[in-house]
């Protein structure tokens, strides 16, 4: 009787022991680790119950922050952002936010070219955004009663700001496009209103 007593009492204890050990373990990218229960796992979140509460509110956790998730099961998960990612961003462009915000010469419109192709029509108190799927370096160009050239190398993912004007010329003037740094030609894009099509 005590022989089998005994075994019982061993039973219920590691019983105890594999149930207060049986939880999920997420473990950040800072290095620190979460006791908890894994609820669900979408393309961009974590969703988890703290073990020590698991009748407490749902938390979020972004994908990015987590390194890996082991599971009470003893199976590891580590988290691979960078694919994902890719599948769900397109960085095959970069973009061009061409602008004009200058009323000098404000009946005269142009075409502005990428290499032989018109992008778009720059008007007075405009401005579009445009994807490119070029990489390298291009030419961006217009011509009214003469040709102006600006060329940009081109990188996938980054933001280019181009400030179109005119400039005095003969009889009609003369397009102008600049490269604007980042900070000013965000500022002045921003600052123009969308035109109503």
């Amino acid at each position: 009787m005590k022989p089998l007593r005994a075994l019982t009492i061993l039973a219920i204890f590691v019983a105890g022991f594999f149930s207060t050990n049986a939880q999920d373990v997420i473990t950040l990218k800072s290095g620190e680790e979460i006791e908890a229960k894994v609820t669900e796992i979408s393309a961009t979140e974590i969703k988890y119950k703290r073990f020590d509460n698991l009748d407490g509110p749902t938390i979020v956790i972004e994908k990015v922050q987590v390194f890996a998730i082991n599971y009470e099961n003893g199976t590891r998960e580590v988290i691979n952002t960078v694919e994902e990612k890719a599948a769900t961003t397109d960085e095959n462009y970069a973009l061009l936010h061409i602008y004009r915000n200058s009323a000098v010469g404000g009946l005269l419109n142009f075409d502005l070219h990428l290499e032989d192709k018109v992008i778009c029509r720059v008007q007075n108190k405009w401005k579009e955004t445009i994807k490119v799927y070029q990489e390298g370096l291009v030419t961006l160009w217009a011509k009214t009663e003469a040709r102006k050239e600006l060329p940009i190398n081109i990188e996938f993912g980054k933001e280019y700001y181009i400030r179109c004007s005119i400039t005095m010329g003969f009889a009609v003037g003369h397009p102008k496009m600049e490269l604007m740094e980042e900070g000013i030609g965000k500022r002045e894009f921003e600052a123009l209103k969308e035109k109503r099509k």
